[in-house]
């Protein structure tokens, strides 16, 4: 390959934590950042390089169900002052689940000229951070070896990658899982006292 030179590049990180009152918290940030020096048509100027676009975003959820408890952003780096009226966009959020088809509904909300494309990116990006967050917090071994007997909403993992296709055999295997364990809980509670 011919050298190149780099010219632009986008980061995004994600971290979730459980909370202690068995909530999960997802923060992530976004940074665009530009290596040349570059004419800002929106302002009308010339821009050095460096950051152009950087925002952090933050997210409570209720575990198992990923309802969307609270959520807020920041922008502390702009290309224009205007961008930062998109940042309460991310409040119309509140009270959501993360399921099946919640990036359409997010690019639905906050697409066009209801949000910030970056911002819009980035919660969507969240999402299926929080997703693993939560499948961390349910197969997280505690201090008695065992993770916690909460099922997880198969539609997060169904379709989701080639390997979770409905009709593949990671699939069928959560399916068998889900009906043993259902079998199980219903022959105990079927049990005499």
């Amino acid at each position: 390959m011919k050298q190149k030179e780099r010219i632009h590049s986008r980061n995004i990180a994600i971290d979730c934590y459980e909370t202690p009152d068995g909530k999960l918290f997802v923060e992530a940030s976004l940074a665009d950042e530009r290596y040349v020096p570059f004419f800002l048509y929106t302002a009308n100027r010339v821009h050095d390089p460096g950051i152009i676009h950087g925002m952090t975003a933050r997210m409570t959820l209720s575990v198992p169900d990923l309802t969307i408890l609270d959520a807020e952003a920041d922008m502390p780096t702009v290309p224009i002052e205007e961008c930062t009226e998109a940042r309460d966009s991310i409040r119309r959020l509140v009270g959501m689940r993360i399921r099946a088809g919640f990036t359409n509904e997010v690019k639905q909300m906050l697409g066009k000229r209801a949000g910030c494309q970056h911002l819009t990116n980035l919660i969507m990006t969240m999402s299926s951070g929080a997703v693993q967050g939560l499948w961390t917090i349910m197969s997280r071994l505690r201090d008695e070896g065992s993770g916690l007997k909460q099922h997880l909403d198969p539609e997060l993992l169904l379709d989701s990658c080639w390997l979770w296709r409905s009709d593949g055999p990671l699939a069928e295997r959560l399916r068998q899982a889900r009906e043993q364990s259902e079998g199980r809980a219903e022959a105990t509670s079927q049990k005499p006292l």
